[in-house]
């Protein structure tokens, strides 16, 4: 095993994983190449440095047990690291902390290997846009079918998973729109929480590509409504 090296850590968060006082860690590297990506240091090697191993990270996390409860893994999309994260996920959980994962959900076979291990309590996927348009969102003009297919397999993985999950989409304009949505629902069906969140063209991997306007709050509420009927609960985060 390969020992994962970490770009960022925030060291407590309230908001990231439900229920939990937990940290954050920051893997490098991605897959897509998402035009509104807000972390793009983190996607192409080597803009982001490793500025912490994973002994660090299991150091600190020793040393806040009893304050800290759960640590969420980012991204980059995490699922890359493979076996070696997973080896890193089993350090985590022995220290008795809950863990959760980022994902993009382009990799289902590493998905069901964790859940198969046990190492995850909580998975958060994005679901950028319908899949009619993926392709357009990730950055790849072909390969759609493939693509749609393996998050399709991502989504059947985390309905049977029987731990706790949420699907979330950024609202980027041009990359999903009103039209979108039922089909999103359709694609999602059953799935505990579904979130929207707000698009902020703050900081980007491609200027050119990523629109310069965003969503209202009502425009994000009105395509709420049209998902609800397909989810367990629909959150708009602004």
């Amino acid at each position: 095993m390969v020992a994962v090296m970490f770009a960022y850590m925030q060291k407590m968060t309230m908001v990231d994983f439900p229920g939990k006082i937990a940290a954050t860690v920051f893997t490098i590297g991605c897959n897509f190449r998402c035009p509104f990506c807000h972390n793009p240091e983190l996607v192409i090697p080597p803009l982001a440095p490793p500025l912490y191993s994973e002994d660090e990270v299991i150091s600190f996390l020793e040393k806040r047990k009893g304050k800290l409860s759960g640590l969420c893994i980012t991204g980059g999309e995490p699922t890359l690291h493979g076996d070696d994260l997973l080896s890193f996920m089993k350090r985590v959980k022995d220290l008795g902390y809950a863990v959760k994962l980022d994902t993009n959900g382009s990799a289902p076979d590493v998905l069901q290997s964790y859940l198969d291990a046990g190492v995850l309590d909580y998975v958060a996927m994005d679901i950028k846009t319908s899949p009619e348009k993926y392709s357009m969102a990730i950055g790849y003009p072909e390969g759609l079918e493939d693509i749609v297919k393996r998050l399709s397999l991502s989504l059947d993985i985390l309905k049977n998973s029987g731990i706790s999950y949420e699907l979330r989409t950024t609202a980027v304009p041009i990359f999903v729109d009103k039209k979108d949505f039922p089909l999103i629902g359709k694609w999602i069906e059953g799935a505990p929480l579904y979130v929207i969140q707000r698009y902020r063209k703050e900081k980007v991997l491609d200027y050119e590509k990523s629109p310069d306007a965003t969503y209202s709050k009502d425009d994000l509420m009105e395509f709420a409504e049209i998902v609800k009927s397909y989810v367990g609960r629909v959150e708009v985060r602004w």
